[in-house]
């Protein structure tokens, strides 16, 4: 036994180890046209049905809302919005019914084994014959005269009966019915309430046109955007009956409506109108003419820019080396020949900005940034004539700002230098002709002195009567100035007077000295001393005016010792007096 086992078992495993082999497949069928195609007339019917089914259903769902949201609106008179809220519903609903009707059957539309399959279920004399035929076709198996017997019987077995009434279209007869009906009456309603239906569609399309009634309120003012504080009329018209009153309702924000009545200009009997005087507040408005009213009309404020920020910042002239400086808004204090940078931002974009300039009566462009609530201009100050300025904005809806602030400007100017002559110089002295007269004095100016010049001029004159003769030349002799300095001091004698025409006995001569600072924008800024004397005198004459001197020396000299003398007898006679008591 052990050894039968042991024979038998490597024969068992061979056989095992054999592939088993299968018939040759067959290659596909051409499905004959006498199956295929009453099975593509299944599915093409199956479709024709939905889409029919699914334009009823849209030409009755139309109706039915056209009828009804128009009546809505014929009674209760629905807002721009509720009536958007509507047709986006109804936009909503008419696409889930060409989904539902119309897309889905078209996704899902029937193969032929299905078709097939919906045939044996209606016709019980094909069994499962004629589902085996249209999958033998595609995959045959067993002998092909077999599989062609079993196509050959299938075929004519589908020629007896009509497959289309495998898919029932009977319920379309009742859905068309109904569909007629409703267009039938929809279209009844528009034709026998034209043309008040005509206004109702409008409307229901967000067409912004007045309720159909007897009375039809044509809007004219509408919705008006105005600066606060102004007067604005309110007006509409009347057609169809023209009542000989009417009333307009006004709503603001937070109060009770108010109710004006209004009657119809005598020369427009259609037209009404209203006059509201000082708007401070947005409001709303309709006008209410016998059974018609107008859709609510807006009335709001605009309001013009503010000017938020300002900053102000002075620069310079170069010649005063001072460092720009920043001035906070308010009234200025401003150099002479510097520059003013005003930069200011506004509460909305701008269109255009400028600085109006006070009493120079000049305006300046101010700049607008890349931020349009930015504008920045630079203004130079002048000497004289600028008293301040405003700052005037506009923005991009052509409102302009009220009550624009005014800066008032003191424009402090570059003082001219000024000279101070030394202590103990006269204004007036006599001098011989061969003198060299001599001056002290010191020049100060704000910045830097420049140039120093000694003046002089003959002076002349005119006896009661005479004519005023030609005035004489001036001589104006330069100074050296080492340095240009804010200080210059000088002790200057004038070696040549002699070279001066009409420098002689007799003679008057005018003097003084002018400086010239280093003012190259609103300069230069020249400053004079006082004008003084000199008396050109002989020798006598002059050396009579020293004995002249000398004398009234000596009598004050002697005055002085009468008087000392006068104080010591009476000290001398007080303290005798007091030591006797």
């Amino acid at each position: 036994m052990k050894s039968l086992k042991k024979t038998t078992r490597p024969a068992a495993q061979a056989r095992k180890r054999e592939p088993v082999r299968l018939p040759n497949a067959l290659p596909p069928l051409d499905l004959p046209p006498g199956i295929r195609r009453p099975l593509r007339a299944v599915a093409g019917k199956q479709l024709c049905v939905a889409w029919t089914q699914c334009l009823l259903w849209i030409i009755c769902t139309v109706c039915v809302l056209l009828l009804a949201q128009t009546g809505a609106d014929f009674l209760l008179d629905l807002p721009w919005r509720t009536r958007l809220g509507l047709l986006v519903g109804d936009g909503l609903l008419l696409c889930g019914l060409i989904f539902r009707y119309g897309f889905m059957p078209w996704r899902k539309r029937l193969t032929l084994e299905q078709a097939a399959l919906r045939a044996e279920r209606h016709f019980p004399l094909f069994r499962s014959s004629l589902i085996s035929a249209v999958q033998l076709a595609r995959r045959p198996e067993g002998s092909s005269s077999l599989v062609a017997a079993l196509l050959g019987q299938v075929t004519k077995r589908v020629s007896e009966v009509n497959l289309r009434r495998v898919i029932p279209a009977a319920h379309l007869l009742r859905l068309a019915f109904w569909a007629m009906v409703l267009m039938a009456v929809t279209g009844g309603s528009i034709r026998g309430f034209a043309p008040k239906s005509y206004l109702l569609l409008q409307r229901l399309c967000l067409f912004n046109v007045p309720l159909p009634t007897d009375t039809i309120v044509v809007p004219v003012s509408g919705d008006l955007a105005i600066p606060a504080g102004e007067t604005i009329e309110l007006a509409a018209k009347a057609t169809g009956v023209i009542p000989r009153t009417g009333r307009i309702e006004i709503f603001f924000e937070g109060k009770p409506m108010q109710v004006i009545s209004i009657n119809p200009k005598p020369t427009t009997p259609e037209l009404f109108s209203v006059r509201l005087q000082n708007v401070q507040q947005p409001l709303r408005y309709r006008f209410c003419l016998n059974d018609g009213h107008s859709p609510d009309f807006q009335v709001k404020l605009l309001h013009g820019p503010v000017l938020e920020t300002v900053a102000f910042k002075q620069t310079y002239p170069a010649y005063t080396g001072l460092k720009p400086t920043e001035h906070s808004a308010g009234n200025l204090t401003l150099m002479a020949g510097s520059k003013l940078h005003i930069e200011g931002r506004a509460s909305q974009p701008l269109q255009t900005a400028q600085i109006q300039l006070q009493k120079e009566g000049k305006s300046v462009e101010m700049k607008i940034g890349s931020d349009p609530k930015l504008a920045a201009c630079e203004i130079a100050i002048p000497a004289k004539g600028l008293e301040g300025f405003s700052i005037l904005l506009e923005n991009t809806d052509g409102m302009k700002s009220q009550g624009n602030a005014f800066y008032r400007v003191e424009v402090i100017p570059d003082k001219p230098p000024e000279v101070v002559f030394s202590p103990g110089q006269p204004e007036s002295a006599s001098l011989v002709a061969s003198a060299q007269p001599r001056l002290r004095f010191e020049v100060r100016d704000d910045f830097k002195v420049k140039q120093v010049f000694f003046c002089c001029q003959l002076a002349v004159n005119t006896p009661d009567g005479a004519a005023a003769p030609d005035v004489p030349a001036v001589k104006k002799i330069p100074l050296s100035v080492p340095k240009p300095a804010g200080i210059l001091a000088f002790d200057y004698q004038w070696k040549s007077p002699s070279e001066f025409q009409g420098w002689k006995e007799g003679a008057i001569v005018n003097h003084w000295i002018e400086a010239v600072d280093d003012n190259d924008v609103t300069g230069p800024g020249v400053g004079r001393s006082p004008t003084r004397q000199w008396n050109v005198v002989s020798v006598e004459a002059k050396r009579e005016e020293l004995n002249a001197k000398l004398r009234k020396q000596a009598e004050s000299l002697d005055d002085l010792s009468r008087t000392q003398e006068m104080l010591r007898k009476n000290v001398g006679d007080f303290l005798k007096y007091k030591g006797a008591r």
